[in-house]
């Protein structure tokens, strides 16, 4: 192609990037509030980097995902898209006035959310529940919180088949899948004990999970779909609900568990314990890992494992040959990304990609951070 069509072609995909960035812009602000700010992506940058600037915490990136949701994938960002970086919501919960004095001295966060207000959980606390140390914990240490809004769906490796409460038996409607709003019926009813405005998880065991590495059997791992609440007892085994919350597609036959409100902020917690292991599965079927990805990992309660503590991903050194000498030379270790526990269990845990450098696989190499 001639140089000047070449010119004229770039200069037609930079105008149409633009018209696109600046169309997307203008949406976003008709749909924002005025105190919203709107920043353009410029080349190198990652969410990462964008919450370590304006939120003051790079551990919050997960937030701003959640906020710009239409971007798919939290590790494509491109030069030219614009990133909302919304205020609190309506339903926060405002600081304690108790607490004001704590919070002299602590730099700005550029965004009321983290500095002045934590979110409410899913269920509201009871008055005597609303202690102010934990707010100041989050105030106090910027660096020392991480925001997971989908924390609910990350599902887990259970060592036996989970048992199940119930199962869906049926909906209302004829469709194949199911969603939120859909009225269902259990096989649970009077008889069972379970009474109107109970709430129970909707899971699914989808697989056998073996260690990359050692071929052992770890348990079975457990997808979580979505929620559902009993609306009417309908006999001794028979129960009407209907699903609040759905994270993938629901069918008849998917099993329930008693419901837990998840704990959408975690603490990063330190240790002094050292500790390796291996990334052994992946909520996504997904060859390649990156940020924003739950992971598995072979380490749990029985090793001390807790939610908050963190994890390096690393590439052992490997030794290669001199051509020119013949001498045996040792590459040094390459660290390859940082893991942050959302949950742990009896033999393994849940955990969430907080940063990757390349991309991650099955059986990479882990180590706990002593801080």
């Amino acid at each position: 192609m001639p140089t000047r069509q070449r010119n004229f072609l770039n200069l037609v995909i930079i105008i149409v990037v633009l018209g696109f960035a600046v169309n997307l812009v203008a949406q976003m602000e008709e749909k924002l509030s005025p105190q919203t700010q709107v920043y353009i992506v410029k080349r190198g940058d990652t969410l990462w980097d964008i919450s370590a600037r304006f939120l003051d915490n790079a551990w919050y990136w997960p937030r701003l995902w959640e906020q710009n949701k239409y971007n798919n994938d939290p590790h494509l960002i491109f030069p030219g898209e614009p990133i909302a970086l919304v205020p609190s919501p309506p339903r926060a919960v405002p600081l304690p006035p108790a607490a004001a004095p704590l919070l002299e001295g602590l730099p700005p966060t550029g965004i009321e959310e983290i500095s002045l207000e934590m979110e409410m959980p899913e269920e509201a606390p009871k008055k005597e529940d609303m202690a102010i140390s934990p707010v100041v914990v989050g105030l106090e240490r910027k660096e020392g919180t991480i925001y997971y809004s989908r924390m609910g769906s990350a599902g887990f490796i259970s060592l036996e088949e989970l048992a199940a409460a119930g199962l869906i038996l049926d909906s209302r409607e004829e469709k194949l899948m199911l969603g939120e709003q859909d009225s269902v019926y259990l096989n649970l009813g009077d008889a069972s004990g379970i009474a109107v405005g109970d709430k129970f998880s909707i899971y699914t065991v989808t697989k056998k999970v073996n260690h990359p590495i050692t071929g052992k059997s770890l348990g079975y791992k457990i997808k979580i779909l979505g929620g559902l609440e009993v609306m009417e007892l309908n006999g001794e085994n028979v129960s009407t609900a209907t699903i609040f919350r759905s994270y993938g597609a629901i069918t008849r036959g998917d099993r329930i568990r008693p419901y837990e409100p998840a704990v959408r902020e975690i603490i990063l917690q330190g240790t002094q314990a050292g500790l390796e292991g291996y990334i052994v599965d992946s909520k996504r079927p997904v060859s390649i890992l990156g940020d924003g990805d739950i992971v598995h990992i072979d380490k749990g309660n029985l090793d001390g494992v807790e939610a908050g503590n963190v994890f390096t991903v690393y590439r052992p050194a490997k030794k290669v040959t001199d051509q020119m000498t013949g001498r045996k030379l040792q590459l040094p270790e390459e660290n390859v990304g940082k893991l942050v526990v959302l949950e742990a269990q009896e033999k393994t845990s849940t955990a969430l990609v907080t940063k990757s450098k390349k991309e991650l696989v099955i059986g990479d190499h882990i180590r706990i951070e002593v801080f």
